[in-house]
């Protein structure tokens, strides 16, 4: 989350257990990250993770103005 938030870019994180779990992790400003759970039965390829991100842009804009990510 460190790194996100310095390098502002989100980024992906995967674990492999029964199910696979992706962390994404989104900068919020300089002082925020948000970070999303999802599950399934295999790891998102690069364009998954792209489409996922570009999917959900407006909620991710509008959650990084609620938490002043414009202001700074």
């Amino acid at each position: 989350m460190i790194e996100v938030q310095q390098g502002g870019r989100w980024k992906f994180t995967h674990v492999q257990h029964l199910e696979t779990m992706s962390l994404l992790c989104y900068p919020l400003g300089n002082e925020h990250v948000l970070s999303v759970y999802l599950t399934g039965t295999a790891v998102l390829s690069g364009e998954e993770q792209l489409g996922v991100v570009e999917l959900n842009a407006e909620l991710l804009t509008t959650i990084n103005l609620l938490v002043g990510g414009d202001s700074q």
